[in-house]
């Protein structure tokens, strides 16, 4: 395995993808230390019995963040989001952003919640646009006995939903607001919100220097951070990785003493690049997080076989009509200087197809899936049958159809499957 990392690694590639340090943050590089690599000791403090240096870690970044709790997460985003759903009851009624990770389908199937997936569209780009805000008011008029709500904002892309309407939206139907802000952590250090979400769920390696698998989750409503504890203890391992901690620790003293400083001036630079970009008729998402770098072009993953070749440039992801690159405040200009001619040389065509989503019909909850027996069948013979699996798309893990969902004509042509997992019939 090392010979194949170290291989990777001798090639030179310019990342444009997780994680943000890239090896070179100085304070992060300090730290990796083997014998910094400990355990649950009485000086080192415990996770969940927290009382010394991990209680400090809490209480510092609770207060950066202006919320009442903050836990860190050692097995990442995923493990925060599950138990951020974990604080219903089974059989709860969930409004779920269809843009939602894979976690929070599979913590939905695993606490045997009831999810109403928020009506979506598809942008110019053939991208799932947040929940607009009149989406989100349908649906809780539609669901009155719903108890929560849970949004992702902004999403892989770096779109954003209207957050604060959202959140006085559901603080008026008295619902449980969680934000998974996975792809937006960054922006905690550049703006601050006037009213906050319930529960966010941070995730600190995408776009600040800190490990990969290393994140965080905010709670404003006190009366829910022991629910939340007690899902963490259920997805976390019971050995924590310190060096996970202490990386999560050293970022944020980045952060507070250069790092903000540095993420404001290239917001600025990468808004401009942007628009230099569409100035030149690259179809280039605009309404987005400054550090997230959406190219729409025809035949998009070749054009990224053709960068990373060509250009040595490996971009966060591709799907089939966009390039999506993050960039770190430890990218080089040069680097992203590159980027802007290489995008101009191999992207200047915009992809042509514009695809039309909608939301299939739920016949089942994934909960009452798991109890179902399955059958694999023929993609050509699965219209009208209800699926016994999520099929995602990934990255960005979002799903095209969840388990539970029947397959029309409208998801069909999403699937790329050759067999489908349905129920089976029962009769």
């Amino acid at each position: 395995m090392i010979s194949r990392l170290e291989g990777y690694v001798k090639k030179k590639y310019i990342s444009f993808h997780t994680p943000c340090h890239m090896g070179r943050n100085k304070r992060l590089n300090s730290i990796l230390k083997s014998s910094l690599d400990l355990t649950e000791l009485e000086e080192t403090d415990n996770l969940f019995s927290e009382e010394g240096c991990i209680k400090n870690l809490e209480e510092k970044m609770a207060k950066a963040f202006d919320a009442k709790v903050f836990y860190p997460l050692v097995n990442g985003a995923t493990s925060g989001v599950m138990a951020a759903l974990s604080v219903f009851e089974e059989g709860d009624k969930i409004l779920l952003d269809r843009n939602a990770h894979i976690s929070a389908i599979n913590a939905v199937r695993i606490f045997g919640l009831d999810p109403v997936f928020i009506e979506t569209k598809l942008n110019d780009f053939n991208i799932p646009e947040p929940p607009t805000p009149s989406a989100v008011e349908r649906a809780i008029k539609e669901n009155t006995d719903v108890k929560g709500i849970f949004i992702t904002t902004p999403n892989y892309y770096g779109m954003f939903a209207k957050e604060e309407e959202v959140i006085k939206m559901s603080r008026k139907a008295g619902l449980v607001t969680i934000f998974d802000e996975a792809h937006g952590t960054h922006i905690k250090y550049l703006e601050k919100r006037e009213i906050n979400p319930d529960i966010s769920i941070l995730s600190f390696h995408k776009n600040l220097p800190s490990l990969t698998q290393t994140g965080g989750i905010l709670i404003n409503k006190k009366e829910l951070a022991h629910r939340v504890k007690n899902g963490l203890r259920c997805f976390t391992s019971t050995s924590p990785s310190y060096l996970f901690m202490l990386s999560l620790d050293a970022m944020h003293s980045y952060m507070e003493e250069e790092g903000k400083k540095r993420l404001k001036e290239y917001k600025g630079y990468l808004e401009g690049v942007k628009k230099e970009l569409s100035d030149m008729g690259i179809n280039i998402l605009t309404d987005n997080d400054a550090f997230k770098i959406v190219v729409n072009t025809d035949c998009a993953k070749d054009k990224a076989r053709l960068l990373k070749e060509k250009k040595k440039i490996v971009p966060e992801m591709c799907d089939d009509f966009n390039i999506t690159f993050i960039v770190s405040i430890h990218n080089y200009k040069k680097e992203i200087e590159l980027l802007k001619k290489s995008l101009i040389e191999f992207c200047a065509e915009g992809a042509k197809t514009k695809l039309t989503y909608k939301l299939p019909v739920k016949a089942m909850t994934p909960g009452e899936i798991s109890k179902k027996e399955t059958e694999t069948v023929p993609l050509k013979n699965a219209l009208g049958r209800i699926s016994g699996k999520t099929i995602i798309e990934f990255p960005p893990s979002i799903p095209i159809i969840c388990e539970g969902e029947i397959i029309d004509e409208f998801v069909l042509p999403f699937i790329k499957n050759k067999t489908v997992e349905c129920v089976k019939d029962e009769f």
